[in-house]
């Protein structure tokens, strides 16, 4: 089971959906939604060195107003090797387009790209690979 999971995205709909699915899965015990990069990055940046409050995965939609996820990704790049734990990235998105797709995969903390709708297909895909980190 996820500890603690961001949900970052500007819609609400996508946020309260996320964490319905995450509830019926038994898959978080907490779950934390910020409407953009900005309020998770400040949030971050005051929990940097608490190990305990830190996400251990985070969903990140692209496409957001005020700083967007690749916003997020370079800021989150900067502080993640003061981070405690190693935290997952999956970039949550109702974007086909190929250039994102690539630019993503191009990222080494990006752990995912999904596309939207979230699904209990999906949610399971995040869980074993949370899992799977930890077993390490």
């Amino acid at each position: 089971m996820i500890k603690n999971i961001w949900i970052i995205d500007d819609d609400e709909i996508f946020q309260f959906t996320a964490q319905k699915y995450l509830e019926l899965k038994k898959a978080a015990d907490k779950a934390t939604s910020f409407t953009n990069g900005h309020e998770a990055m400040n949030h971050l940046q005051q929990i940097v060195h608490d190990p305990d409050d830190l996400p251990d995965v985070i969903l990140l939609d692209i496409n957001m107003p005020v700083f967007d996820g690749w916003q997020f990704i370079k800021e989150f790049s900067r502080v993640q090797e003061a981070l405690k734990k190693k935290v997952l990235v999956f970039l949550t998105t109702s974007s086909i387009d190929q250039a994102d797709f690539e630019k993503a995969r191009e990222i080494s903390i990006i752990a995912g790209y999904i596309v939207k709708p979230l699904n209990e297909e999906k949610i399971n895909d995040i869980l074993s690979q949370y899992n799977g980190l930890q077993a390490v």
